[in-house]
């Protein structure tokens, strides 16, 4: 049970960091 939670956190985490770095370049691509 621990393990799926620290599963579940580190997929949140890599997550939040493939969005951190998307958004700066879809906001400049929509923007330009």
């Amino acid at each position: 049970m621990l393990q799926r939670i620290q599963t579940i956190y580190l997929l949140l985490a890599a997550g939040c960091m493939v969005l951190a770095s998307v958004l700066p370049l879809a906001t400049f691509a929509f923007n330009g």
